[in-house]
């Protein structure tokens, strides 16, 4: 249930704006290039992983070229934080309400779960802000 909440909450509003934002105007184009049947030579950014890259890539072939196909994989990744800090939360306070809204009124997690970034699939990442 905490899955399904964090998912529809963080995907409120995700495609806003409709245009490239922050580090997409790098990791975009990249992930577009990886969608192609022959890799051309030079690859675009590579001094980050490739793994974002290619999760990217594999959500604009799913949802298309358009900002949800972008920001996707933060979306799903962002809410497996907000699961993992839920369940943290509740290993700590051993009570549901705290737990709750350790998970939820973490608003380090939301941000971060909008903005595709070189690491944006990290769940360690996303799991250390929310801590």
């Amino acid at each position: 249930m905490v899955l399904v909440v964090a998912h529809l909450a963080l995907l409120v509003g995700v495609t806003t704006p409709e245009k490239f934002y922050f580090d997409e105007v790098h990791y975009v184009p990249a992930a577009r290039q990886m969608l192609e049947p022959v890799l051309p030579s030079p690859l675009l950014n590579p001094m980050h992983p490739p793994l974002a890259k290619e999760l990217m890539a594999v959500s604009i072939r799913v949802f298309g070229d358009v900002p949800l196909g972008w920001r996707y994989p933060s979306v799903l990744f962002g809410s497996l934080a907000i699961v993992a800090i839920y369940l943290c939360g509740l290993a700590l306070f051993t009570a549901q309400g705290p737990a709750v809204a350790s998970a939820f009124f973490n608003q380090m997690v939301f941000v971060q779960s909008r903005i595709p970034r070189a690491r944006e699939n990290a769940f360690d990442q996303r799991l250390a802000s929310g801590i």
